[in-house]
């Protein structure tokens, strides 16, 4: 089974995933464009070069269209490479259309859709403006993101958009305002399992 967890910055995204992981004995995928070239450590030359070339992609060019097909070609090779194992995704395809979708890009998604990117179910983490940016406040790398006004004014319009036009997708929504990661992951688990009735729970998360 796979599971992507999507949201915006500060939503709570990636500790979710990680806890998600550890609860259900899942393999974490943080980064899939790092699969896909073969990263194991953020360090060395390969590193940096994929580094500079996702700068080039995503802050050098004004395409969208780009933007989404570089992104979905990392997702893509999981599932062909990976698809028959357990995996957490950190950022699946609703995050990327957070950053990329529109108009233009929508074709490139829905593509991806039809050769199964979606994966088995998919978690879309929310919360306010104002928790957010108090979270990502707090991070230690955070001050590229909180001074960054695209990802400051990314907002959930384009991604309700999305999931009206694909009513036939497994998506759990949570809003993570006042909650713990705890309280976050509990009511991930209970969703998946009403989703997913032979999901197993195998270790707790402390």
């Amino acid at each position: 089974m796979i599971i992507t967890v999507d949201g915006l910055d500060g939503a709570g995204k990636s500790t979710l995933a990680k806890n998600l992981a550890k609860s259900l004995d899942f393999k974490y995928i943080e980064k899939p464009l790092y699969k896909l070239l073969g990263v194991e450590n953020p360090t060395g030359k390969l590193y940096d070069d994929i580094v500079k070339l996702q700068d080039i992609i995503y802050n050098k060019t004004n395409s969208d269209l780009l933007k989404s097909w570089f992104t979905g070609m990392s997702l893509l090779y999981l599932k062909e490479e990976m698809g028959n194992e357990n995996l957490i995704i950190d950022r699946g395809l609703l995050s990327a259309y957070v950053f990329n979708g529109n108009n233009k890009s929508l074709p490139v998604f829905d593509f991806l859709l039809e050769l199964g990117i979606w994966f088995d179910v998919g978690i879309f983490l929310t919360v306010s403006q104002n928790e957010r940016i108090s979270r990502m406040s707090k991070r230690k790398d955070s001050d590229d993101d909180v001074h960054n006004d695209k990802i400051i004014n990314l907002n959930y319009k384009s991604v309700q958009e999305f999931l009206k036009l694909h009513p036939e997708l497994p998506v759990i929504i949570i809003n993570t305002d006042n909650k713990t990661p705890d309280d976050i992951l509990k009511e991930a688990l209970f969703k998946l399992k009403e989703i997913k009735k032979d999901l197993k729970v195998h270790k707790k998360t402390r």
